[in-house]
């Protein structure tokens, strides 16, 4: 199978999992270069991840409203995170070449709105996907509150108001889509329209995955993201809907040996996540909502986390109240569980059927209309 750290062939971090190969030359470089009237004081940083760690590229005070912050420029397009007094701010796309980030002071201590950042135009289109990704998430827990408020047990409430609440949210969803596939055939010869696809192919259908692939234009194809976005497809057919799942063996966080035979009659959810992957904890309390709506009708998670440390598995579960069957190998992107199922990204879920059967990669974002596509059949 692909081994997670070099299925990429070393070219990107994908949402908060994994690290670039940093070019060595010296003569290139990437900044990062702050203007916050009166944020002296605040501490920035630069990280990235590894193996489900932060480390730290550079860091900087900033003094008389600026800092600067430097690292050598990656070969390829890189994503790598920006925090003020270590909380997380920005994701941002390192590449030779700088960019401005304009803070202005704000009490909101993630700085989400506050933190404006212009650069390339492959910057822009960074941001505008990343903005896309978290719209999606907010959606979808709006969605499922109200779904929610129908009643305890999706399978008896009013068809007709549930229908209304799925149709409500729908042209949100659609619009979403539309953006991120606009980057794809609009800016079809730029390398960042291939980077973002890597992002994004683990989570369509094959179908879906070869039409977007087929919109790069050839030199994109052919060149290091086309070829990492085709591998990414690849290995996703070879795990084919219908195939029985990996039929692994894990240790949960108080030490019991659980396997995925263990759960065969019901549908679970492998859910992939670490302590450092700030997508996947803020889609916690969604996921939670899903789990307890679901879980009496034969529903089940197995949260694969892929940190290193066990006290930053254990601690971030419980702050944040990951749900269901807490397992890790503690080997971060050399888990067995992740190399088997092409984990490149974070979040990243995998269904499998009541037979234990693969029944399919989930997109995070639809995972409530999955599920109610599964539990709300008449």
């Amino acid at each position: 199978m692909t081994n997670l750290k070099y299925g990429l062939t070393g070219l990107m971090i994908v949402s908060g999992l994994f690290v670039s190969q940093l070019s060595s030359a010296q003569s290139k470089v990437f900044s990062v270069n702050v203007k916050w009237p009166g944020g002296d004081g605040k501490h920035i940083v630069l990280q990235t991840n590894q193996n489900g760690r932060p480390v730290t590229i550079d860091s900087a005070n900033v003094v008389n409203g600026t800092a600067v912050l430097n690292m050598p420029a990656p070969d390829k397009y890189t994503a790598i995170y920006m925090g003020v007094n270590n909380n997380y701010m920005k994701e941002i796309l390192a590449y030779a070449g700088s960019i401005d980030v304009e803070i202005s002071n704000s009490l909101d201590p993630m700085f989400k709105s506050t933190a404006k950042i212009k650069g390339s135009l492959d910057q822009d289109l960074f941001q505008e996907y990343n903005n896309v990704f978290s719209s999606g998430l907010m959606i979808n827990l709006a969605r499922t509150q109200a779904l929610k408020k129908l009643g305890p047990d999706q399978s008896k409430i009013d068809q007709v108001k549930k229908d209304s609440i799925i149709n409500f949210y729908k042209p949100s969803f659609d619009s979403l889509t539309r953006v991120q596939d606009y980057v794809t055939t609009k800016y079809a010869d730029k390398d960042i329209a291939g980077f973002i696809l890597t992002k994004r192919i683990g989570s369509l259908s094959i179908e879906e995955g070869e039409k977007q692939l087929n919109s790069l234009s050839e030199r994109v194809r052919k060149g290091p993201y086309g070829l990492a976005a085709k591998n990414i497809m690849i290995t996703t057919a070879q795990r084919k809907v219908g195939r029985p799942g990996f039929q692994f063996a894990a240790t949960t966080y108080d030490n019991k040996e659980i396997k995925l035979a263990d759960y065969k009659g019901k549908y679970v959810l492998l859910d992939f996540w670490s302590s450092t992957c700030l997508p996947c904890l803020r889609m916690a309390p969604y996921v939670k909502q899903l789990y307890d709506t679901y879980r009496t009708q034969g529903f089940e998670i197995i949260a694969v986390s892929l940190d290193t440390k066990r006290q930053d598995w254990i601690a971030s579960l419980k702050k944040h109240e990951i749900s269901g069957v807490q397992v890790s190998s503690l080997k971060g992107a050399n888990d067995p569980i992740a190399n088997y199922y092409g984990i490149y990204q974070m979040p990243a879920m995998v269904l499998i059927d009541r037979d234990g059967n693969n029944a399919g990669n989930v997109d995070p974002n639809r995972l409530d209309a999955k599920l109610s596509e599964i539990f709300n059949k008449k």
